[in-house]
């Protein structure tokens, strides 16, 4: 028979853990000490699914899943902060299912926000050599800023 533990949030709700398994008691436990608010029903709900678990359930894998992803994607949401919300919700709905399928997903993931940081940090420099007159478009300085860098040595002296 399960086992079941209950501990009552600042919310008001009461979750309880009815796994055997250990590992699930001892994560129950952690979560028992530390105090959590309430900020919607979502976390009702997480909670709610996740103390209820049975020690077949994989949702504290799909969990810790989204917590390998949750640093590279807060980044690129951040690189992505100025499209309006439309685009940029399905940019990164997008990106994060391509980032999935792959064969590692959070490599995938981390690769991405460092070529979208690579792009912001090319086209800034291609409009400041742009405004400094020195082109007459911000493409061409872009294919200026691509050529100085093929041409420097950091980049013949750089492995990756």
């Amino acid at each position: 028979m399960a086992t079941i533990s209950h501990t009552r949030l600042e919310s008001g709700t009461t979750i309880k853990s009815q796994s055997n398994n250990p590992f699930y008691k001892d994560k129950f436990k952690q979560f028992q000490s530390h105090s959590v608010k309430k900020e919607n029903n979502i976390l009702d709900e997480l909670f709610s699914r996740y103390f209820n678990l049975k020690p077949d359930e994989d949702i504290l894998k799909v969990m810790k899943i989204f917590g390998q992803f949750e640093q590279p994607f807060e980044d690129l949401e951040k690189l992505v902060n100025e499209d309006d919300e439309l685009t940029r919700a399905n940019n990164l709905s997008n990106i994060f299912l391509t980032c999935l399928n792959s064969h590692r997903p959070i490599k995938s993931m981390k690769d991405t926000v460092e070529m979208y940081r690579s792009i912001k940090c090319m086209n800034k420099l291609a409009y400041y050599f742009f405004k400094s007159k020195r082109f007459s478009s911000p493409e061409q300085a872009k294919i200026f800023l691509q050529e100085l860098v093929r041409n420097s040595d950091f980049f013949r002296n750089n492995i990756n």
